[in-house]
């Protein structure tokens, strides 16, 4: 027998109750939404996502749904939509795509190339900056 307290997860409606720290976020690459709701649960309010994959929309519109959620490839995605959507953020999360990234398990062959990794990791640390210097 252990002397650990159980351990519970909160539901959505709880996380959805914690106190805000006034911190906005936008995610990139979004998912489900697992690192939305990392930031939730350290008080952020996770304000606009961008995901284009049909399944992963659905399950993020389920589990986010008071999220803009923008359906639109990353690459389309300008600072200025983001402004124009929600306004000033604090902070940009870039959750790219696992399989090119993660050394756990087999990668995918060409995933960088096929996907131009590059150009989507630039354009998003160009919205990073313009976000910073206030457009």
């Amino acid at each position: 027998m252990s002397n650990k307290p159980a351990f519970a997860l909160p539901t959505m409606k709880e996380i959805a109750n914690i106190e805000k720290n006034g911190l906005r976020v936008a995610s990139l690459f979004s998912g489900c939404g697992g690192s939305s709701l990392g930031y939730k649960l350290a008080g952020c309010d996770v304000v606009y996502a961008v995901e284009f994959v049909p399944e992963a929309i659905a399950a993020y519109k389920a589990n986010h749904p008071n999220t803009y959620l923008d359906t639109r490839d990353v690459r389309e995605v300008q600072a200025q939509d983001i402004l124009n959507q929600v306004g000033e953020i604090d902070i940009l999360d870039g959750s790219p795509p696992c399989q090119s990234f993660s050394t756990a398990g087999a990668r995918s062959k060409g995933w960088a190339k096929q996907r131009n990794t590059q150009e989507m990791l630039a354009n998003a640390q160009m919205t990073c900056f313009l976000s910073t210097q206030g457009y």
